[in-house]
């Protein structure tokens, strides 16, 4: 009796611990592909021209989930592509060039089209170009820290680095989209499309960029990157949204919700759940405090 109750214990436990299943696959154009089907609502993409699939940083110190449970999906190689079932959602990949579109159980496409540009490729120098030129106000303060008689040095530097190892990522839009999310990159706007946001923390500017963003359609994406990277969502061209990588690769999520809601419940369970402060923790944490003294703040 004992060893049929821990035999039944460990049938239930174990799935729910167990990874996910990971298809790989090379593309005709030399591209290395990596798909995990996290759940029945996110995919994990990787795409790169390397040989391997590195860990994330964000893996590496335990800032997203990796405990998926099994997902019972199904994995076909057919005429000119891949497609990946898991009853609810189809993604399909072209075996030629790797671009993939997300499909709903009735064949609706949910996402239409996501193509990767190697850093080979000529629009990554002038999708560069066009963002240095963009944040050409964007300095670096050289010092070193604790000297307090040095002189500090305030540099401008290139601010999409070298362009001969980035990468471009394109996802088609719908007329009728629009785009929230990316932490506070924007001051201006909280619905986003026309705009191009930097996604890296500056004082005073951006504290908590956030490389992920949300359709009204429900769907999502979350860039799993500690790199610089930029997102164009239809700035350059209406019906596209780029997001720039300052490396060579992509490691990223899509969030398959039906709406907004949701979308936002998917990314938490990626990047975990926020906790809340007590109540009387608020007024202490209030951020404009640089001027303020304790009575003030009290």
């Amino acid at each position: 009796m004992k060893k049929l109750f821990i035999l039944i214990f460990f049938w239930l436990i174990i799935p729910y611990y167990s990874h996910a299943g990971i298809y790989t696959l090379t593309t005709a154009e030399g591209f290395n592909v990596s798909i995990s089907t996290c759940s029945e609502d996110i995919f994990r993409v990787r795409v790169t021209v390397e040989n391997s699939f590195p860990e994330s940083l964000m893996e590496r110190y335990s800032l997203i989930r990796t405990d998926w449970p099994v997902v019972e999906d199904s994995f076909s190689d057919g005429e000119g592509q891949v497609t990946i079932d898991n009853g609810k959602y189809r993604l399909i990949v072209d075996k030629k060039d790797f671009s993939l579109c997300v499909l709903g159980r009735d064949g609706t496409p949910v996402i239409r089209s996501v193509s990767y540009l190697p850093p080979s490729d000529c629009r990554i120098k002038s999708m560069g170009d066009m963002l240095d030129e963009r944040y050409s106000w964007c300095k670096v303060k050289k010092a070193i820290l604790g000297d307090t008689e040095g002189e500090t040095v305030v540099v401008k530097t290139n601010d999409v680095g070298d362009v001969s190892k980035n990468s471009m990522l394109g996802f088609e839009l719908a007329d009728d989209e629009r785009f929230y999310g990316c932490g506070n990159a924007s001051h201006e706007h909280l619905q986003h499309r026309g705009e191009i946001l930097r996604i890296w923390s500056k004082a005073n500017y951006s504290g908590m960029a956030v490389p992920f963003v949300m359709s009204s359609k429900g769907w999502a994406v979350f860039n799993n990157t500690t790199v610089r990277n930029y997102f164009d969502i239809g700035a350059s061209e209406p019906d596209k949204m780029w997001i720039y990588n300052t490396q060579p690769g992509f490691d990223f999520y899509i969030l398959l919700g039906d709406d907004m809601l949701d979308a936002l419940d998917l990314y938490t369970q990626v990047t975990g759940r926020a906790t809340m402060l007590p109540n009387w923790a608020y007024g202490s944490s209030f951020a404009g405090i640089e001027l303020e003294n304790i009575l003030d703040i009290m």
